[in-house]
Formats: C-alpha cells, structure tokens, sequence
C-alpha cells in the first residue's frame, strides 16, 4: 500500500516532468486505497486542470467536499474550476455558499479563539501541577454566560470531571439537534468515548467508538478506542486482533498497546518477537515507546533488575518528572533501596525549590509510594507524606498518596484525604473505592452510608454500582447487596463480576444475611445466575465457619451438614437452568449441552465409589480427598489421581453431538500443546489407547464440575472448542462401564490450595519425585521442607514456552513434549509407595498411570505447577493460599490425619531454616557449618516484641528521631520484628533472615495482655505466623502451644513464652507501647548522640500504637474475654502470665471487668 509521503514525492516528480497521465494513473492507485484522503482529490483535481478536464476536475472536488463540506479551501477551487468549465450560474451559487461558509467559521473562529485559549491556560496550569489554578479557571468560565457548553465539555474533561461532562454532552447533543453523541464533532465524540471508559461505563465506551468509528471511517483514533473498550471488557483476543490491524496499517502508536496485549495474554514469547521485528524494521523510532515497551516485556518475565536498566536508557528522552516516577516503580520492583532513597533526598530538595514545584507535585506521590512498597518505612517518608496532603494533586497523585495511607493502617488520615480528593474529582472511581475501603475497615457505619450517598449523587448509577460492586466488601451494607448481586451479575464486564465474586467470598455478614440477600436476587433473577448464587453461597457458608475456627471451636459436622444442604439445593438450581420458562435464556444447542452435561455429571457420582464433587465450595469435600491422598501416601498404596478437563475431552472418542468438528478440535488443541507437532495415526492409536487404560485404572479422578456448567454455558448459537471438550470428557466418563473408586473435581488441585490444605499432604512426605516443565526443587524444599528425589524436567506447552523461558539459548533438546515422551516413560521409576507430583498436561495423565503401576502414587497438579512457580496461566482465578490452615484453627472432630511430628517440626540441632509456611526446620548441616564463616555486619538496634503488639508502631517512632529502623525490614539502623527474638536463615515474613547482622541495642517492646492476647487469638489464624511461634517455642522450651485445644489458652501460651525468649536476649530495656511516646526519646538520650529534643516534639503528629488495630479478622470480631474465661485456663498458665504483668507493670486480664465472655 502506497504511504502519503510516496505518493507525495512520486506524483510532485510525474507532474513536474509533465507525466500528467502517468500522474493520473498514480492517483487513482492511491485513492483506491485511500477513498477519504481530501487532499488527494484536490491534487487529481489540479491534474485533470492541467490536462483541459475541467469537467471531471469539478467531480474529484465535489467527492471531497462531500466529504468535508467545511474546508473554504475546496469550494474555492471548485468555484475556479466551475468558471473554467463554463458552469458561470452554478459557480455564483457556490460563491454565495462559500461566503455563508466563511461568515459561519468567522463566528466559530472568534467562539474558538476564547474557547482555545481557557484550554490553554487550563492545560498549562495542570502541566504545571498547579491543579488549583486549572478549577479557578473552570469554575470562572462556568459563571460566564457566553461560555458555550461545547467548552465546558472541554474543560470538565480536562480536569478529569467525567460525569459533568457526560452531563455536558447531552445538552449539547440536543442542542445541536443530533440524534447521538457519536455525531458530535469528531473532537468532542472522542472525549465522550474517554468519559465512558475512565469512568469505567465500558459497553457504553464500546457502543459510541464504534458508532463514532462508522462515522468517520477514515480516522484511526475511534477504532483505537474500539480496542481500548474491549480490553476494559475483558474481551482481549479482539482487542488484540483490532491493535494489530491497526500496527499493520503503519500506526505505530499501537506498539504499547500491543505489548501489553501479548503481556496480558501471557504470550510473551511473540511479545519478545514482535519487539524484535519492530526495533528490525524501524516500525516505531519513539525510543520511549520501544524503551517501555521492553521493560513491559521484562516485568512480564518477572525480570526487574533488566527492567530497571532498560528504564535507566530512557533518561535522555523522558521529561525529568515522567524518568522520575518509572525509575521510582523499577526501583521498587528491583528492590534498589539506595536508588529510592536518593529519589526521596532529591524530593525533599525539590520541595523547597519554587523552580521545582511542579515536578515535585507530578513525581512526588510515585516517589513516595514506591519507596514504602519496598522499605516499609512509615518514618522516613512521613514529612514529605504530610506535605502532599496538604496539596491539591493530580487524581493518579491523589490515589498514590492514599493507597499509603490505606497501606499504613491510618485509616482516619487517608478519610480526611479522599473526602477532600473527591471534592475535587468527583468522577475518579478510584478514589471513591479506597474511600469506602478505609470506611469500612474503621466500620464507621454513619461515614459509610454518608460516603455511599455522594457517591450516588456524583456518579451515574450504573457508575456507583460499578464502584461499590467491585470495591471491597467491607465496604457493603447488608440492605444493599441484593441490589449489587444483581448489578454484578448483570453487568458485561468481566473484571468487575470477578472483582465482585472474589469479595463475596470475604463477606463479614452473618451467614443468614447472606443467604437472605441471595434468596432475594435468586428470585428475580435469571437461572444461570441464580445457579452461580448458590454455588457462592455454598463457599461462604463454609468460608463463616472455618473463619470462625480461629476463634471459637467449629465441629466438623457442621461442614458435613453445609454440604448435605448445599448438594441438595445446587442440583435444584441446575435442575431450573434447564426446565420450562427458565431455559429460554438458552439457545436450543446451549440447553441441550447443559442438560446432557449435567445428566453425565449426575451419573459419574452415582457410579463411583466415592463422590466428592464439591471440594471448591465444600471444605468438608476438601478434607475428604485429602484423607484420601494422605492413607494412600501412609499405607504405600500405589495410586494415580488424575483430572480430566475440556483440552483431554478432545482426545477421547467423539460422541455424536460434537462429532463433526472432532478433527478441527484435535488440531486446535495439540496446537496449544505442541505447536506444529502433531500425533500421526499409528501413534496417535497407541497414544490415545494408553490414554483409555490411564481413565481405567485410575484410583482418583477428577472430572469437570457442576460449577463449570454454570460458568461455561454456551450463550451463543454455537459451541466452541471448549464447551466440546467438555462435553465429550463428562460423556465418555459417563458412558464408561468401569467402577470409579474416587471421582472429584477437575479443579481438585487448585481447590486443595485454597483451603490450605497441602500442607498436611506435604507434612505426610519427606521427599517426592516431579514431572514438570518447572523445575520445582527449590520451592518444595524452601516452601514445604520437602526434598526431591527424582526429577523428569520437561518442554512447557507451546504456548508458554516463552513466559516460561525453560530452554537455554542454543539449546538442540527436541522442542516438544511429545517429541521427548517415550524417554520419559522409560525414565519414571518410583520407590515403592513413594509420591509424584506429576505437571505435564494431557501426556501426564499417561505418566500418571505408569507411576501407579510401577509401585508410586501419582498426583496430577497440572497448572497449579505454574502458580506455586509464580505463573499465571489460566483464565480464571485462583485465590491465594489461605491465611487459616485446620492445624492452627479449632476445628473438631475432623478425621484428617496429624502429619507433623517433633522430629519433623525441629530437624537438625544447630541451625534453623524455616520452610516459608513456618512448620518446619529444613536446615541441612551444611547450614550449621556455614553459620561460623558467615561475614559479620553490624547495626544499631533490634526492636523485638510479640506478633499483634505494635513493632510497626515502634519502627515509626524510632524513625520520627533520626533512626532508620525498618518494620520486619532491615534498614541503615536496624529493624523492628517479633521475629527477630529467633534466629531463622529463612523468615516467613519481611526479611528473609538477620543472618550475619549483630546488633548493638536490643530493645523489647511489649503491650497490654489484656489487649493483645484477644488479637493474638486472631493472629494464630494465620497460619505461617502461628507454625513459626510453634516451631520455636517447641525448639527453646519443649512447650507445644498447638496442644492447647481453646483459643485464649493457646494465645496466652504464645504470649508468655514468645516473651520469656524475648527477655532470654537480655534487652537493655523494656518499653511498654502505651508509653513509647515518652519511653523512647529518654531511651535514646542514653546512647544515641543526636539531639532529639525537637524529634520527641514531633511524636505529637505520630498515630498511636492502637490506632491502627483492627477489631476483626477471617470475619471475626476480636474476642473479649470476661474475668471467668482468664480463670478458667491452666494454672500453669495463669501463673505464668501473672508474673510478665508483675514484671511489666500491667493490671492483671482478670482483675478488669471485660465483657461477657467467650469460649
């Protein structure tokens, strides 16, 4: 396709020869390609002139004025052509047309210039940081009457006021009599567009993009915004298609975007390639737009210390706040703590320089951000934080400071902020999010629903759904979450149901609140989303109970029973998905797929032995599977667990129902696994009867799950690849005359995860063998104190290969999976009873059944491979490990077995490495040899104390005076950690270990038992930060906390002996957090050389050591023991807590008068 600049050159040096047909031929070829280009019509229409073709001259004029009637330009020349060709009448109509014209842009120029030039002053105001003057003149031109709405259109968006504008757009759509916004000028349409999507309003967005890219085919900047649209919607592969097509057109603005769609479609490998060809090519000579879009690629590979050195190239060419702010976030992601304090030095210069106000206004709140994401250190960004409140900044500015805040625990501050940050842009959904969190996570009720009331005031309601729907749920109101339940289930963007449902699962309301609110919306709304509710309400109701463990005693009969209750009402609510009225939400082919799906699934269950479907949403399921695997791995009895999903569906024989599209489907899916490879027939036969033999013989299968019948229904006409291979895994499992001994879930894997529940699996092994394309040996040994014995290190699917990045370059290995398979079954040779974890797709299933039959018990972990390895790769998401596991809850009852044994939980003597979930000790005596010839490094002060007493607070106060003393981080002067009262060379939180480092001070903080032990109640919920105390405690005094069998007794436990081997350190002093305030600069005056007379005036702005505390977690209320529950525990207990008060100075619990009581 011939460019603008070609066919300039080529034409101009046709004509100038006098080669006006070979100019005309020119001409027609370009606009063939290019039917809108105006100009191109007038230089045709100059060359037919030149040849005597005055008649066709006036027709190339006419196309272009149709198609731009308002260029005075065009209707002069075709005036002149006119005269020429004779037509004197119709070029005097024309003349008084062009005259009309030019009295109508006369107007307008005079309307613009004013209009031009309050843009200008606003827009110079805001490059300037000063977001104050940029209101002013906004509120100055909204008291003028001349102002036409059309500038205040303008303004609004400038300022980031999206809803007034929206408000704006449609007064002028009918004040200019248009029947849509999409046929404003093309200016202002693309405004509108970007309204739509900062405000998060994205089919709207999508809509009118679309409608503004009809009305002006030849402008590229709709169909840019088309992408951006459905990328907001989730809708990535047709996004990426659109940026593409626009890449191939020569826009080479779409680089970014590009990038970040291969980044988001975790495709790097051609993320890596389509770089290199555009840096090969010269496609984009913007060295930001290449710089950044290597450093996208190096975040996305999880390569920080090459991103920060990609971001260092950029300093020539970026402006000196925009360098300042990306080499702040790299820094942060790199971990280069000196880059960051230098940004932070250079901040408080810029501060004080008027010359450098606004970069300090524009990088100040990244600056600042980044450097707490990554030291931790309240203290020293503390003045420069309370300088920028006080500031009007930018909206991005505005969340950055407050998303510290928030991050800090000062709830109150960052309310006081956010109410006057949504003052001024009202319109930032952002903003009004963290509002409501920080709300709520004060449970200030009154604030809330005030909070909740100007939001519905400023926003669009669509737009205030959106924002309470997808913000957190502590946010919520009980009244309202019918109303949210069904707005999120309603609304067409997919981020925003996940955001939603995620929340959902942490909901703090009763359980017979949220039942009631799902009954509510289950009654008015469709059958698949009614279906979805209860597959919800199952997971809370059981997510209630085992949060409650932690605080109270939960029998394990009660998640039996949530079970019975549960299976019984998911199978009514798919039973309505499919009968009467209900199913013509469905196409004929959807309804048939979910009716046969479902009767598969109902036959799997009655035809295994055991059926445990339900283990995402059932922890009783969960527990069950995992008795299973853990008697399998005691009793040596070989087995293989292995799961069956939509991609092997494919590889089994066709049922008729989706048998025509079998050969496209096969292809489809060995092209995600392999590539080009491809299994030829007579390999292909003996590969899928392997396969067969594998489903057979399994001990343990997991199958596609109700809930995915729900999630997955075909809405359209047609069905695609995946609903086929599901279809055809639940009908051949269906049909199959063999006896499942366990049949599960698909997702078992992922859903032993979420309920923690690995961890007791892992506690039953001391080494196991892997089949992976990770190599996994390091995170099973650091992670779960496991060790490898064998491992099969394996090609990734085709379509990971480069996130994954397994091979080295030069690497001759063959490619793929299947090219390597039959020396990897020869190489599987397990021990007798001994187990495999097994990550290899659709051949592991294969790898599965060898492992079993050659005396090994095979687990299929799939994709949770990746997850363990830091890899996202799949499209749904999987929560993060759980903070209560059931060996530090109060769950009775259950029938699962202890796998943790003293040997196990101490190992060696002499060095402790923890595993990074604190249960055991895995260091090896090399690490006992080593510790003698680590290099000595010395700092001033180790601040110690307990879990849940307030190190946070000290390591600010300490910082207030001058000291760098980093929280369970170690900075200049040291560090403030309750885990430093051990020595670990692996810590599950903050520092990885204090190895190497002594101290010249050690300082112990404490806090009133009669506040801590109830939030170390709620601290032993958490299940790293109780195993670590358990293991240490075991180690230094015989003593297992883990047998106290009632909340309060095992948090008194910890409580006292934490800080008996606290005091072990000998501390130089003791400071109780109540009186830090005054403790600690008298503290200080006896060692520390620099004057703190005017720090010790400074404590005054410093949040209190309570300030901050939280009075829930896991959705439990902190507990308030009475006078009898303190009296009731051990004597041995009492006794000893009796003496820390004596020693500390504290009223004993039990002399307060503290509430009711608890269990």
């Amino acid at each position: 396709m011939l460019s603008a600049d070609d066919f300039e050159k080529r034409r101009a040096t046709l004509v100038d020869a006098g080669r006006f047909r070979a100019a005309r031929a020119l001409e027609e070829q370009y606009l063939r390609d290019h039917p809108r280009d105006i100009s191109a019509y007038r230089k045709t229409a100059e060359t037919l002139a030149a040849m005597g073709n005055y008649a066709e001259s006036v027709r190339q004029l006419e196309l272009a004025i149709a198609i731009k009637p308002q260029v005075p330009g065009l209707r002069k020349a075709l005036i002149v052509n006119l005269k020429r060709a004779g037509s004197r009448e119709r070029a005097a109509a024309e003349q008084g047309l062009l005259d009309e014209l030019l009295a109508v842009l006369e107007r307008q120029r005079s309307g613009t210039r004013e209009a031009d030039a309050s843009l200008a002053k606003a827009r110079s105001a805001i490059g300037a940081g000063d977001w104050t003057d940029a209101f002013r003149l906004v509120h100055a031109c909204e008291q003028q009457p001349e102002s036409s709405r059309a500038l205040m259109f303008r303004l609004h968006c400038l300022v980031h006021g999206w809803a007034a504008a929206l408000r704006l757009e449609q007064n002028l759509v009918r004040e200019l009599g248009l029947d849509a916004p999409s046929r404003l000028p093309l200016g202002l349409a693309m405004l509108g567009i970007r309204a739509r999507l900062s405000l998060g309003l994205s089919r709207e967005g999508l809509d009118l993009a679309r409608g503004v890219a009809d009305a002006n085919p030849a402008e590229v900047q709709p169909r840019i915004q088309v992408a951006n649209a459905l990328a907001q919607l989730g809708n990535h592969a047709e996004a990426m298609t659109l940026r593409m097509g626009l890449w191939n057109d020569g826009e080479a603005a779409m680089l970014l975007p590009v990038i970040a769609g291969f980044v988001t479609l975790r495709d790097i490998e051609a993320g890596d390639a389509f770089l290199a060809s555009a840096e090969g090519r010269g496609r984009c000579p913007d060295p930001v737009a290449l710089g950044r879009a290597r450093i996208a690629l190096h975040r996305a590979k999880g390569e920080h210390d090459a991103a920060f050195e990609a971001t260092l190239a950029l300093e020539a060419h970026l402006d000196e706040a925009e360098y300042a702010k990306e080499l702040a976030r790299q820094a942060c992601d790199s971990r280069r703590s000196d880059v960051l304090n230098t940004l932070l030095e250079r901040l408080v210069g810029w501060a004080a320089s008027a010359s450098h106000r606004a970069l300090y206004l524009k990088a100040g709140p990244q600056i600042l951000r980044a450097h707490f994401a990554c030291l931790l250190n309240a203290g020293a960004i503390r003045p420069s934080m309370q300088a920028l409140e006080a500031e009007v900044l930018s909206p991005a500015g505005s969340n950055d400071i407050a998303g510290i805040l928030l991050a800090q625990g000062e709830y109150r501050r960052c309310e006081a902020f956010l109410q006057a940050a949504v003052s001024r842009f009202p319109s930032i959904p952002g903003l009004w999010t963290k509002l409501l969190t920080a709300l709520g996570l004060m449970d200030d009720q009154v604030a809330l629903a005030s909070a909740r009331a100007q939001l519905k005031a400023c926003m669009p309601p669509t737009v205030a759904l959106d924002i309470m729907a997808g913000g957190s749920a502590n946010a919520w109101d009980v009244g309202q979450l019918p109303e949210l339940l069904e707005h999120a289930l309603s609304s067409p963007n997919a981020n925003l149901q996940e955001r939603f449902f995620v929340s959902m699962r942490r909901l703090t309301f009763e359980p017979g609140q949220i039942a009631g609110a799902i009954e509510t919306t289950v009654a008015r709304s469709s059958a698949l989303n009614a279906s979805r509710l209860q597959f919800i309400m199952s997971y809370s109701r059981d997510r209630q109970l085992w949060d409650s463990s932690v605080t109270t005693p939960v029998p394990f009969s009660a998640f039996q029973e949530s079970r019975r209750v549960s299976a019984a009402q998911i199978a009514a609510s798919l039973a309505r998905c499919v009968s009467g009225d209900a199913a013509r939400e469905l196409t004929p082919v959807g309804r048939r797929w979910m009716e046969d799906c479902i009767g598969f699934g109902r036959r799997i269950e009655a035809g295994a032995d055991v059926a445990l479907m339900q283990t995402a949403d059932s922890f009783a399921d969960c527990v069950a599977l995992a008795r299973v695997l853990i008697e399998r791995i005691r009793l040596r009895q070989p087995t293989s667990a292995l799961r069956i999903g939509d991609g092997e569906g494919h590889m089994l024989p066709a049922h008729p129902f989706v048998a025509d599209r079998v050969d496209e489907d096969r292809a489809f899916i060995q092209n995600i696994w392999w590539g080009a490879g491809r299994l030829t027939h007579r390999r292909a036969e003996r590969i899928e009867e392997d396969f067969r033999l594998a489903l057979r013989r399994c001990d343990i299968i997991g199958v596609v799950p109700p809930w995915r019948y729900v999630r997955d229904t075909p809405t359209k006409g047609e069905l695609i690849p995946q609903h086929r291979g599901i279809f055809n895994s639940l009908a051949y499992l269906a049909g199959s005359a063999e006896r499942i001994p366990v049949a599960t879930s698909a997702h078992f894997h992922h859903d032993l995860h979420i309920w923690n529940l690995w961890g007791e699996i892992f506690g039953a092994v001391r080494s196991v063998s892997w089949i992976s394309c990770h190599d996994m040996s390091e995170y099973l040994r650091k992670a779960r104190g496991v060790a490898t014995r064998q491992r099969i290190l394996i090609p990734p699917e085709q379509r990971w290969a480069g996130l994954f990045k397994t091979r080295a370059p030069g690497d001759s290995r063959p490619e793929t999976l299947l090219d390597l398979h039959d020396d990897i079954c020869a190489a599987i040779s397990p021990l007798e009873g001994e187990v495999y974890l097994v990550a290899a797709g659709f051949l592991g299933k294969l790898y599965c059944d060898l492992v079993c039959r050659r005396g090994g018990i095979a687990i299929d972990i799939g994709s949770l491979a990746d997850y363990w390895m830091g890899f996202a790769t799949r499209d749904y998401r999987l929560d993060q490990e759980a903070d209560v596991a059931i060996s530090s809850t109060f769950v009775t009852g259950h029938d699962l077995p202890r796998t943790d044994t003293r040997e196990r939980i101490l190992g060696i003597p002499g060095a402790v490495r923890s595993t990074l979930d604190g249960r055991y000790n895995m260091a090896t005596e090399e690490d006992a040899h080593a510790a003698a010839s680590v290099p000595r490094h010395q700092r001033l002060l180790r601040i110690v104390g307990h879990p849940r007493c307030a190190s946070g607070f000290m390591a600010t106060l300490f910082s207030e005076h001058g000291l760098e003393i980093g929280h369970e981080v170690l900075l200049k002067d040291g560090i403030s950690s309750w885990m430093s009262v051990v020595a670990d060379l692996q810590y599950p939180f903050g520092e990885s270990t204090l190895d190497g480092i002594d101290f010249e001070h050690t300082l112990l903080h404490v806090r009133d038992p009669r506040d801590a032990i109830p939030s170390i109640v709620l601290e032993n919920g958490i299940a790293r930060s109780f195993a670590f105390r358990r293991q240490h405690i075991l180690r230094a005094t015989g003593e297992d906390i883990a047998r106290y069998d009632r909340p309060l007794e095992r948090a008194t436990a910890s409580y006292v002996h934490w800080h008996r081997m606290a005091l072990d350190l000998q501390p130089e002093a003791v400071i109780r957090v109540e009186d830090a305030a005054e403790a600690v600069p008298r503290y200080l005056s006896g060692w520390y050389a620099r004057d703190t007379s005017g720090a010790t005036r400074q404590t005054a702005g410093v949040v209190g050591y309570n300030a901050t505390q939280n009075t829930r977690r896991f959705s439990q209320p902190k507990p308030k023991p009475g006078r009898g529950d303190w009296l009731s525990m051990s004597p041995a207990l009492v006794e000893a807590l009796d003496g820390l008060c004596e020693r500390f100075g504290y009223v004993r619990p039990w002399m307060h008068d503290a509430g009711a009581g608890t269990p």
